[in-house]
Parts: C-alpha cells; sequence; structure tokens
C-alpha cells in the first residue's frame, strides 16, 4: 500500500526553466568540477557566492558580478497546475505529501505559503539532509523519517536519473514527470500499487 507520495519542486511541482541549467551558465566564470559544484551548491550553507570566489577564472575579476547574478537570479514561481491538482487530490485521499528538492539553502524558496502549500505534509531539501539526488541518503533520510518501508512510497520527478532511478536504487517506486503528465493515468498507477501492494 502507498502511504506516502513525494514530488520533486524544480521542473515537476514549478515548471522548468527555460535556459540553461546554472552550472552551464557559472563555467564561463569558474573553473570547477561539478561535483564540487553540486556539493557546494546543493548541501553547503556557505553562501554560495564564497564558492564562486575560490574557483573564479583567472582574469575574470571583473565578471564576478555577472558570475553573482547569474547564481541568484531568482524566479517566480510558476506552478504545473496538473501536479498541484493531483496534489490536492492525494492529500484529500488521505495520503502523505512530500517535497524532496535538491536547493541551494541561500536561494531556495519554501512552497509552504503558496497555494500548493498547504496540502503538503513537510519538505525535505538536500542542504538539510546534507546529500542530494539521486543519492540514496536522501530517500533513506525521507524513509526513517517516517517510519515506512521502500514499497510504501511512490516519487515524482522530472529527472530520469536524480528522480526516476534515484528513488528506483532506494527500492521506492518511482514515476518520471513528463510534459505529457496525465492526471488520471497517474492516479489510476496509484491505486493499483495500492491494490497489489496490500
Amino acid at each position: 500500500m502507498i502511504r506516502l507520495v513525494t514530488f520533486d519542486i524544480g521542473g515537476t511541482i514549478l515548471k522548468k526553466e527555460i535556459n540553461l541549467p546554472r552550472y552551464e551558465r557559472l563555467k564561463e566564470y569558474i573553473d570547477a568540477p561539478r561535483e564540487e559544484y553540486k556539493k557546494a551548491y546543493y548541501i553547503s550553507k556557505e553562501p554560495f557566492s564564497n564558492f564562486i570566489l575560490k574557483h573564479l577564472k583567472y582574469g575574470k575579476k571583473d565578471a564576478l558580478e555577472n558570475a553573482l547574478e547569474c547564481m541568484n537570479k531568482k524566479k517566480e514561481l510558476i506552478f504545473n497546475e496538473n501536479i498541484v491538482k493531483t496534489i490536492e487530490n492525494l492529500h484529500n485521499l488521505g495520503y502523505k505529501v512530500a517535497t524532496i528538492s535538491n536547493a541551494n539553502y541561500s536561494t531556495y524558496k519554501s512552497i509552504k505559503d503558496t497555494e500548493v502549500g498547504k496540502y503538503i505534509d513537510k519538505e525535505f531539501y538536500s542542504f538539510d539532509i546534507g546529500d542530494y539526488k539521486p543519492h540514496k541518503n536522501v530517500f533513506l533520510f525521507v524513509q526513517n523519517y517516517y517510519g515506512l518501508k521502500p514499497e510504501e512510497i511512490l516519487h515524482i520527478g522530472d529527472s530520469k536519473i536524480s528522480d526516476y532511478h534515484g528513488a528506483k536504487e532506494a527500492g521506492w517506486h518511482s514515476y518520471l514527470f513528463t510534459n505529457n503528465f496525465d492526471i488520471d493515468e497517474f492516479m489510476g498507477i496509484i491505486e493499483h500499487l495500492s491494490r497489489t501492494c496490500d
């Protein structure tokens, strides 16, 4: 029986940015391996500007402002309405609903005070967990928080690696969110999993 459904935030609950991912934009200014960038961005609670300063490319001091602006771009929260409706449906049916997000401590925005926030039981962020998706520790942290078995949890997200495969590796059910997302199809899957896992 599915007891908890978790959702990725960026690209799933919120519409995906159309422009280049932040790391790709920053590569013009900094010289740092992707894994080091991810740890600094998703886990550290230090200002990310410290990381940029440490890895700024030689001769790019004049571009520091651009790099910081690129990192700090605040974006308006634009929701995927089908996901908001799905979360509301799940909440009304008695499922626990949580979010799991790889997010930067200094730039994240909680969704608790938004239209979908009232249906969310708990928000989990990489910087609080100390690891980021797709690492198994993230999913185990959430699973242990609720005291559930892996087969009692379904995760939905837009990344094949971070969300879909990450959840699968932890033994969870997972669903890959795409632009063709269909609420009825998804609710049918939840119903089927709840019947077959009893």
